[in-house]
């Protein structure tokens, strides 16, 4: 019969090997939804490629800043990172100073709203990434 000290010793193996393939097991999951999201964003990228599309590129709304990111990753140009804070009236002259020639902006979201409301920018596309709608801006 085991003493105590075994099965304690025991449990903690089990334990400790369990949790280690719970973590890999998770991480091929991620591993094998991002794969398979990853096509979208290469079409998309070589698609704006084609359209003359380039950065640095930023992001406006909550699920845009993945998305630029990984365009920008695809399309091999600088990214320049998302807008958090509150929308200011000069966006243009912001976007302007940080040199973005792309912008991502979420359909969704208050932010969006408001920066459709006040920008020169045009609306060049309208793309379907990682199950939200968003619209691909460029400079006046």
């Amino acid at each position: 019969m085991p003493t105590w000290t075994e099965c304690f010793v025991s449990t903690i193996l089990v334990i400790s090997f369990t949790s280690v393939a719970a973590i890999h097991v998770r991480g091929f999951w991620f591993f094998q939804t991002g794969v398979q999201s990853d096509a979208s964003y290469r079409k998309v990228a070589h698609e704006m490629r084609a359209e003359g599309r380039h950065g640095p590129i930023a992001a406006v709304g909550p699920g845009a800043a993945y998305a630029s990111l990984y365009l920008a990753y695809h399309l091999d140009e600088p990214y320049v990172g998302q807008y958090l804070g509150k929308m200011p009236t000069n966006v243009d002259a912001i976007l302007e100073e940080f040199g973005v020639e792309t912008l991502l902006v979420s359909a969704k979201g208050k932010r969006s709203t408001t920066f459709r409301n006040r920008t020169s920018w045009k609306s060049v596309r309208e793309v379907h990434l990682n199950d939200e709608w968003m619209y691909i801006y460029t400079p006046p």
